[in-house]
């Protein structure tokens, strides 16, 4: 599991809108892609403390990426700490890459898991589990109020190798059945060049436009013959719930349409800006979508 660069850079952005708090929980340990250079400049880009990071910067010796291409990243322990995390955890169904709290994620958590982090980070789990469904409300059972989620993952099934893909739709009618403060949703497209890790092509990144969606009633449709990764931000809110599951739209109730449509108009409001950043601007979005620059 692994942050690419720039989706590194989308969770220091979302520090920089609130700090992401005290415990993060990584969900399978991830490999962050930035060298201590990197690091160290996104740092001081925005303008937050340095955190340690004025020395020797801890380099990743357990992640299998990192022990197949020899690549000298920083840690997730040196990555979560500059952004003031005293607690860094990562779950897995095994000890693989020493995950210091086991859990299958196809099985519902316990109660001792429960409100144990501020900022749950997901960096490909969800499309290599085979009950999805159950893994995102386990992420979000364990979230504290306040708390976010930070994901990418196949938006569709068979991307370099992916097991199952979760559209976009899937994840925005849940986090509004569920009543979350806020969802952000972009759409990550990978073209014919672009490779599974470390991107060499030209990706675009399209932000879902909710002002289209009020005025259609419904998620846009997208349609890409190269890979759609599912990018989500998604703050908990002091009365929202992990365990509702939502109707598709075309079989909602009134009162269901009407819920729906509350939650949208209030992620439209949200002042958050974009987690991430396109790579190519000559671009021209489908309905729907912006691009996120």
């Amino acid at each position: 599991m692994g942050l690419s660069d720039y989706i590194s850079e989308g969770v220091i952005r979302e520090h920089c809108y609130r700090p992401i708090g005290r415990s993060v929980v990584q969900i399978g340990r991830q490999t962050i892609e930035l060298a201590p250079s990197q690091l160290r400049q996104l740092i001081v880009q925005y303008k937050l403390p340095l955190n340690g990071l004025e020395g020797e910067i801890e380099i990743d010796r357990r992640t299998t990426q990192v022990r197949q291409t020899g690549a000298s990243f920083v840690s997730d322990r040196a990555f979560f700490s500059a952004l003031g995390a005293a607690e860094i955890h990562a779950v897995d169904h095994s000890d693989f890459e020493g995950a210091d709290i086991v859990h299958d994620m196809n099985t519902p958590i316990g109660p001792s898991l429960e409100a144990i982090a501020d900022l749950v980070v997901d960096g490909s789990t969800l499309d290599n589990v085979h009950d999805a469904a159950t893994a995102l409300m386990n992420y979000n059972r364990m979230l504290r109020p306040g708390g976010r989620v930070h994901s990418i993952n196949a938006a569709k099934p068979n991307v370099h190798g992916a097991y199952t893909g979760t559209s976009l739709e899937w994840y925005l009618d849940y986090y509004t059945a569920n009543q979350y403060a806020d969802c952000r949703v972009y759409a990550q497209l990978n073209f014919p060049t672009t490779q599974w890790s470390l991107p060499s092509g030209p990706v675009v990144i399209l932000a879902m436009d909710y002002g289209w969606v009020l005025e259609h009633g419904r998620v846009p449709t997208l349609d890409h013959d190269g890979a759609i990764y599912a990018i989500v931000v998604a703050e908990k809110g002091p009365a929202s719930t992990w365990d509702r599951v939502p109707t598709r739209a075309q079989f909602r109730t009134e009162a269901e349409r009407a819920q729906w449509r509350a939650q949208i108009e209030r992620f439209s409001a949200s002042r958050r800006t974009s987690h991430v950043t396109t790579m190519r601007t000559d671009f021209t979005p489908p309905p729907g979508f912006i691009l996120a620059i």
